[in-house]
């Protein structure tokens, strides 16, 4: 990335808000109530950046697991994929790009092949 790029979570006051938050809540900085905290001092994208972060940390923990989400949840979720990669910058650094290889696309295509293998399968049954 260029410095001139833009990296919420890398700014100062998302920095300093992280860091109260940790201050604020040291046993457990990703529990419910840090995210009640950054949205109460934090703004719209504040709160948006560090619920994803908080997601993406706890999706593995202990509590986590396998997931089932509605076609709905799963379409809002792709169709955020895919605003944010038709408005990034035409200079995608190398670390994207290769994230994007090798990690997302395998896993939309192996849902998008079965989605159309349920689909195959629904015609040759009706």
């Amino acid at each position: 990335m260029s410095n001139n790029d833009y990296v919420h979570n890398q700014t100062d006051s998302y920095r300093l808000l992280a860091r109260k938050v940790a201050n604020e809540y040291p046993a457990n900085p990703d529990a419910i109530e840090s995210l009640n905290y950054v949205k109460e001092h934090g703004d719209e994208r504040d709160y948006l950046a560090h619920l994803l972060e908080t997601t993406i940390k706890r999706l593995r923990s202990p509590g986590g697991g396998e997931y089932t989400f509605t076609a709905l949840e799963l379409e809002i979720l792709l169709r955020g994929f895919h605003y944010v990669v038709n408005n990034a910058s035409e200079d995608l650094s190398s670390e994207v790009s290769r994230y994007t290889a090798h990690i997302i696309e395998p896993i939309l295509e192996r849902r998008l092949k079965e989605i159309l293998d349920r689909e195959q399968e629904m015609l040759n049954n009706s």
